[in-house]
């Protein structure tokens, strides 16, 4: 019985129409700032109000959809700040120990050694069922 296995697990679901919900999320809350930026600049300075919005708008869409090798913009940019501000520099910090003496005891080679005697037996080994598997399962369909 064959099974499927699921292809790109990876893959995030989308919740509104083509959008993910990170990317719904992003655009929703750049929506929620530019009405604050309305109704805070629009009336008293529009040129402010535009460029803001403007600004908001391209960074929440270049959060949502723009990929960097794979990677999520915002991912891209959490590794950036951490390569940043985390220490570079790997020192190899030396340990003066001072040196250790091993005396060895030195054997007294005047007497010859002795190789031990052969046992009359001839030991051999069964013949393995490795190949016989392997070619098992390299045939097998």
């Amino acid at each position: 019985m064959r099974f499927q296995v699921p292809q790109f697990i990876e893959k995030e679901s989308k919740i509104a129409g083509p959008l993910t919900f990170k990317q719904f999320a992003l655009m929703g809350g750049a929506g929620v700032g530019i009405v604050i930026l309305y109704a805070a600049l629009a009336k008293t300075n529009f040129l402010a109000f535009a460029f803001l919005s403007t600004l908001l708008t391209v960074g929440a869409i270049a959060l949502g959809f723009v990929r960097v090798g794979g990677r999520s913009l915002p991912v891209v940019l959490g590794n950036f700040i951490l390569y940043s501000f985390s220490s570079r520099i790997y020192l190899w910090k030396r340990k003066d120990l001072p040196p250790r003496i091993v005396w060895q005891k030195l054997e007294d080679k005047s007497s010859p050694v002795k190789p031990e005697p052969l046992s009359t037996e001839l030991r051999v080994a069964k013949k393995s069922r490795l190949g016989r598997v392997s070619s098992i399962v390299e045939t097998k369909k």
